[in-house]
């Protein structure tokens, strides 16, 4: 994604009470509105997008904000998880802080996706197909961030979208 100024990149994947909140704090700092972000929580921050059944969508449009639950190399067995990255194509759970969505990097990105949870992605005009975002360095910015725990979901609709992801990776 081309780079553009800050907040004008965040209007619309940002809530807009989390920026005004932060752009205060932050006394208009961009670097600081960004490490902000890194270290919220979907929840706090993101505006939910995902639609309740991806598999009826073409495109994600718009500029969203989303957080990395977990993510895979699926191009390398399990027990080689760990070691050094060469080629790669990810597969990633993304939650809006209310849903969930699987991607797959289709073209590599930053290191920063592989094995941290809670890095944030500005995504836009995402392409979907078969239910999967397809994310490419032309349409994802990582933010980055992480965090010690596992991220999850929030509110009603968390709870069906966890069950509907634990389905998901016992079938694959």
């Amino acid at each position: 994604m081309a780079p553009v100024s800050l907040p004008s990149a965040l209007e619309g994947a940002v809530a807009a009470d989390w920026l005004r909140e932060t752009l205060a704090h932050c006394q208009g700092d961009s670097r600081c509105v960004m490490e902000q972000l890194a270290l919220a929580h979907a929840h706090e921050c993101c505006v939910p997008c995902i639609p309740e059944n991806m598999l009826s969508v073409d495109c994600l449009p718009g500029r969203r904000l989303l957080q990395v639950v977990d993510g895979a190399d699926i191009g390398r067995k399990h027990d080689e998880q760990d070691r050094p990255p060469g080629k790669r194509t990810l597969k990633l759970c993304l939650t809006d802080g209310a849903r969930y969505a699987f991607a797959v990097e289709r073209k590599p990105m930053s290191d920063a996706l592989s094995g941290t949870h809670g890095v944030k992605i500005i995504c836009q005009d995402v392409p979907v197909r078969m239910g999967h975002l397809l994310l490419t360095p032309r349409n994802t910015f990582v933010v980055g961030g992480g965090c010690d725990f596992k991220v999850t979901a929030r509110g009603p609709v968390a709870h069906d979208q966890q069950s509907q992801l634990s389905r998901a990776n016992s079938s694959s």
